[in-house]
């Protein structure tokens, strides 16, 4: 089964070129700092850093199974396996978890600045002076 893997040329290419697109991936975030797409959005330093770990993580899983490809024997090529099976659910597992709860968090933190409460000030100014809704009770007036 392993010996298959060897012989596919056109599979090792389109390994390396995905491994390759992931580690460009990260570089492009960890970079720059405004949207290729939309260059008026600036997207959030953390959730931008949380990415560029996943897309780094993924350039990792990708490396660490690259050893199996130039093991001669098919004990050699399982314990390769393994070992990337292991690292992978350590490390990409909990980052897919992570990247999306960041995303979340980033978006309930971006409507909670739109959803904020008027300020004393503005809550008063329809026509009711602050004495009468409670605001400016006790306060002089410099």
């Amino acid at each position: 089964m392993y010996d298959q893997i060897r012989e596919d040329t056109l599979y090792i290419i389109l390994y390396a070129m995905v491994t390759a697109m992931a580690m460009m991936a990260c570089c492009y975030l960890l970079l720059r700092r405004a949207n290729g797409i939309a260059p008026d959005v600036t997207p959030p330093v953390r959730l931008r850093h949380w990415t560029a770990a996943f897309f780094a993580a993924i350039t990792l899983s990708h490396i660490w199974y690259m050893p199996m490809l130039f093991r001669s024997t098919t004990e050699e090529m399982m314990r390769d396996f393994h070992v990337g099976a292991l690292l992978d659910s350590m490390i990409l597992l909990p980052l897919a978890a992570v990247v999306p709860i960041a995303m979340l968090q980033d978006l309930r933190r971006a409507n909670s600045h739109a959803a904020r409460p008027p300020s004393p000030a503005v809550a008063c100014s329809g026509g009711v002076s602050a004495a009468r809704c409670g605001h400016g009770v006790g306060r002089r007036k410099p």
